[in-house]
Formats: structure tokens, sequence, C-alpha cells
């Protein structure tokens, strides 16, 4: 049972991400699109192609690495919050239950 349990929640992160990567190829679409005419003038000023590949790598890179971090703030506060809620609850329950 457990070996089912792990597989779902496997299958589930995969589909997370899988839908992460195709966001984040769409931003880059956009972007790319969005941009043409700089591209165009960064072309016309004497930019390579590589140079060109490389300032939309690093600008994904810094979108992909913001990303993660606001996830890992609001997954670290929701999870935080859960585990304070429940040491909370059994260091007070203990105690109420010494009163008795």
């Amino acid at each position: 049972m457990l070996k089912i349990e792990k597989l779902f929640v496997f299958a589930t992160l995969v589909i997370i991400l899988l839908i992460a990567a195709f966001n984040v190829v769409g931003s880059l679409s956009m972007i790319i699109i969005d941009k043409k005419e700089d591209i165009a003038v960064l072309k016309s000023m004497g930019a390579t192609t590589a140079l060109i590949k490389r300032i939309f790598v690093a600008e994904s890179l810094m979108i992909s690495m913001f990303g993660a971090l606001v996830v890992a703030r609001y997954f670290y506060g929701y999870f935080g919050s859960v585990a304070y809620g429940a040491s909370y609850c059994t260091i007070y329950c203990t105690q109420y239950s010494q009163r008795t």
C-alpha cells in the first residue's frame, strides 16, 4: 500500500514539474516575441547570436530562481505554521492532561 502511495506522490510531482516547465517555456516564448525589436537593435549594434542566447538564458534563470524562491518561501511558511501548530497542541494537551 505504501508503494502505491509513493508512486502517486511521485506521479503528482512529475506532473507539477512538467506544467512548470511548460510555463517557463511559454513565458520565454512570449518574451522573445515581445523583444524582437530589441533583438534587432542588439544585432545592428554588433551583438552575436550567441550573446543574445546568453542574455535570454540568463533572464530565464533569473525568472526560474525568483519563482523557486517564492514557492520555497510559501512552502516553508505553510509547513512551518503547521509544525508550530502541531507542537503547540502537543505541549498544551500534555500540560492540560497533567493538571487533571
